[in-house]
C-alpha cells in the first residue's frame, strides 16, 4: 500500500511542475484538510459525513464518505488510488488529489494536527510554503487578538450577583484583603493559587479589584485566567465559594509563613 501512495505522490510531484500557474489550489487544499481535520476532532465522524456535502470534488467526497464510515487506511488508498489513475488529473490538480489522499489518512488515524499540516506543506514549492506559513502565522496572530479582546470586553461587562448571603460574605472578605495587599505580596499570592480558583475571585471581584489583580499577573497567565474567568458565568455559586474560600487558606497561610501581610 505504500508503494501505492509513493507512486501517486511522485506523479503528482512531477505533474506539479509543469503547472506554476495553478499552485494557488494547493493553499486552498491544505486550508480544506485542516478544516476537515478541525471537524474530526470536534464532532467526530457524524460530523465529518456532514461535512461531505461541501466537498470541493467529488474524489474528495467520496474520501470523507469513506474515513467517516470507518473504512480501513489500507483500502482506502486501493480506492483512491485507483480513482486517481482512472481519472489522471494533471497540473496541480493532481497534486491537490494526493494532497486530499494523505490528508484523508492521517484525519482518519488521528495523527497529530501539526505533523499533518508539516508533511502537507512539504509538498508546496519552497517558495510558496514560506508565504503561505507567513500568511497563516499572520492570521493566527489577529486571530488570537480578536479573541483576547472578546474575553476582555465579556469580562469587562460582568457585574454578578449572588444570592447566597455566605458566598456573598466570603468574597467581600478576600476581595478587602486582596486590596490592602501590597503588590509585592500580591504576586506572591498568586503564585501558589491555582488558576481556575483565581479565575472565581477575578470574576467575582469589582472591576477595581479585578483589574488590580490582572495587572499583577504575567501576559500569558492573565490569559488563561481571563478566559477561565468568563467560564465561571455558567457554574453554580457553591463551587465559587470553594474557590473563594481556597484563595482565603492559601493568604492565610502566607500571613503566618512571613511571606505576605496585610
Amino acid at each position: 500500500m505504500k508503494r501505492w501512495l509513493d507512486d501517486v505522490r511522485r506523479d503528482a510531484i512531477c505533474k506539479l511542475r509543469e503547472d506554476t500557474c495553478g499552485q494557488k489550489k494547493l493553499e486552498d487544499a491544505v486550508d480544506t484538510v485542516m478544516e476537515l481535520y478541525d471537524i474530526r476532532r470536534a464532532g467526530g465522524l457524524l460530523a465529518l459525513e456532514e461535512a461531505a456535502k461541501e466537498a470541493e470534488s467529488d474524489f474528495l467526497k467520496h474520501l470523507i464518505l469513506l474515513t467517516a464510515n470507518e473504512v480501513s487506511p489500507k483500502r482506502i488508498i486501493e480506492i483512491a488510488t485507483n480513482e486517481y489513475w482512472i481519472n489522471e488529473p494533471e497540473g496541480a490538480e493532481a497534486m491537490v488529489d494526493y494532497l486530499y489522499l494523505r490528508g484523508m489518512i492521517g484525519i482518519q488515524t488521528l495523527e497529530s494536527k501539526e505533523l499533518l499540516m508539516e508533511v502537507l506543506l512539504s509538498l508546496m514549492p519552497v517558495k510558496q510554503r514560506k508565504e503561505y506559513e507567513t500568511l497563516r502565522c499572520k492570521q493566527k496572530e489577529e486571530q488570537e487578538r480578536l479573541h483576547k479582546k472578546e474575553i476582555r470586553e465579556r469580562l469587562s461587562a460582568m457585574c454578578p450577583t449572588f444570592k447566597q448571603k455566605e458566598v456573598q460574605e466570603a468574597i467581600r472578605l478576600l476581595e478587602n484583603k486582596m486590596r490592602e495587599l501590597p503588590e509585592r505580596c500580591l504576586q506572591r499570592l498568586v503564585r501558589d493559587v491555582d488558576c481556575r480558583d483565581l479565575a472565581g475571585c477575578v470574576y467575582a471581584f469589582g472591576q477595581g479589584t479585578r483589574t488590580r489583580v490582572l495587572e499583577n499577573l504575567s501576559t500569558r497567565y492573565r490569559d488563561m485566567v481571563e478566559e477561565e474567568a468568563v467560564k465561571w458565568a455558567f457554574s453554580d455559586e457553591e463551587k465559587l465559594l470553594a474557590s473563594v474560600n481556597q484563595v482565603m487558606d492559601i493568604l492565610e497561610r502566607l500571613r503566618e509563613m512571613g511571606e505576605v501581610m496585610y
